[in-house]
């Protein structure tokens, strides 16, 4: 019986950020390597789009707007460096 290499050229890695997820991605990177395939990194966040009443008291609309532009760009600098380690061979 002949067995088919398989050939990836693309990998996508959904991901919930969690430390399990951690160990899924260290293994897809592992493949992107082998491979030299692209790996994509997905994960949606879930937007808030009001202020928590929680959080009233402690912030106006303006800042809970910085904060929220503030984090989705660190994590695509984050998620950016990742891959660039990635292909560097870290991880």
């Amino acid at each position: 019986m002949d067995v088919p290499k398989l050939l990836y050229k693309k990998i996508l890695y959904p991901t919930d950020l969690s430390d399990t997820g951690r160990g899924a991605f260290e293994h897809a990177a592992s493949l992107s390597n082998i491979y030299n395939a692209e790996l994509t990194v997905f994960h949606v966040v879930e937007e808030e789009t009001e202020l928590s009443p929680q959080l009233m008291g402690y912030m106006n609309e303006a800042l809970w707007e910085e904060i929220k532009e503030r984090d989705s760009e660190e994590a695509t600098r984050m998620l950016i460096e990742r891959k660039q380690g990635v292909h560097r061979g870290v991880l």
